[in-house]
């Protein structure tokens, strides 16, 4: 889901736990290094980046059972920019929520982070105030962006990463996708709202790396979601 697409949309009616789980690397051995050198494609950590991109791209057009929820953040954070109210309601707040750029799908995940970090209540005491009640976010819709939240963290924390100027990156690719994949799959078996986006990303990560997974014997023919890798 773009949440940028309603960036131009008047708003209208539409029918704060963090998880703990740490993104932690993998003990480095020789296997993944071997692995890592063998696919030089891997080395070009642009590249490395952009595919992971697709994979997220890829998890959220299989997200819709989030659309409501990101719908909601969507208005939400264009009327934070173009309401000079909501706008002294969240400096008194301490909070800021950034505008979502549609070539970063990071900054859409930040901009979820944002308003999920102000405390439920108050967020939508301030909406109500503004005559913006349609926009005030559920219990239902809080534990979708939860969710939702916590699968892109992991992607997150690897863009981070794979992006640092004082670390050796080439060395991560390896450990990265072997800890994406078993976070994924830890997290689909606890997923109640976004498990269809927890499937595509699992599913996408096994057909876009698939040679690399295959060197550790990790079955990737068992996606539950077809992929079209050449996207």
């Amino acid at each position: 889901y773009d949440l940028t697409q309603h960036e131009n949309d008047d708003c209208e009616e539409i029918s704060d736990d963090n998880s703990d789980d740490q993104f932690q690397l993998v003990p480095l051995d020789e296997e993944i290094i071997q692995c890592v050198s063998e696919n030089l494609e891997l080395l070009r950590l642009p590249c490395f980046a952009h595919t992971l991109q697709l994979v997220v791209n890829d998890g959220i057009k299989h997200a819709a059972n989030a659309t409501a929820a990101l719908t909601k953040v969507a208005k939400i954070a264009k009327f934070s920019h173009s309401s000079t109210l909501f706008a002294e309601e969240l400096e008194n707040l301490k909070k800021t929520i950034p505008r979502a750029t549609q070539c970063r799908w990071n900054s859409q995940f930040l901009t979820v982070v944002a308003v999920s970090d102000i405390p439920l209540k108050t967020l939508n005491d301030i909406l109500i105030k503004l005559d913006k009640k349609e926009l005030c976010i559920t219990e239902k819709n809080k534990e979708v962006l939860d969710e939702f939240m916590t699968l892109l963290y992991l992607f997150n924390e690897a863009t981070v990463l794979i992006q640092a100027d004082q670390t050796v990156t080439i060395s991560m690719v390896g450990p990265i996708l072997l800890n994406l994949l078993s976070d994924l799959e830890l997290e689909r078996k606890k997923s109640e709202r976004v498990y269809l986006m927890c499937d595509a990303l699992i599913s996408s990560l096994k057909t876009r790396f698939g040679g690399f997974y295959k060197h550790f014997s990790i079955d990737t023919d068992n996606c539950k979601v077809k992929i079209n890798s050449d996207n």
